[in-house]
């Protein structure tokens, strides 16, 4: 039987596949809290996370989310999202 090779706590797969579920969590709780229905927010942090990559999303530069073309494009992404009665 081989040795595991040992992995740091950003190494590989797994952290991949964890890093995707919080953020579309993280994202939901932030979209309810700004006023959005749990529906909308489920269908908004979805979409955001399916089109965003992994790189955006581990982002340091957090004004990056903060500028008009980061608006501008979630709102492109999320806008099927939106209740029409909004």
């Amino acid at each position: 039987m081989r040795p595991r090779r040992k992995r740091g706590p950003r190494d590989g797969d797994s952290y991949d596949a964890l890093i995707l579920p919080v953020a579309r969590g993280e994202i939901e709780v932030g979209l309810i809290a700004e006023g959005a229905t749990p529906s909308e927010a489920r269908c908004a942090a979805s979409a955001i996370v399916a089109e965003v990559t992994l790189e955006e999303l581990l982002s340091d530069d957090a004004t990056r989310f903060e500028s008009d073309a980061w608006q501008d494009a979630v709102a492109d992404i999320t806008s099927d999202c939106v209740s029409r009665d909004l």
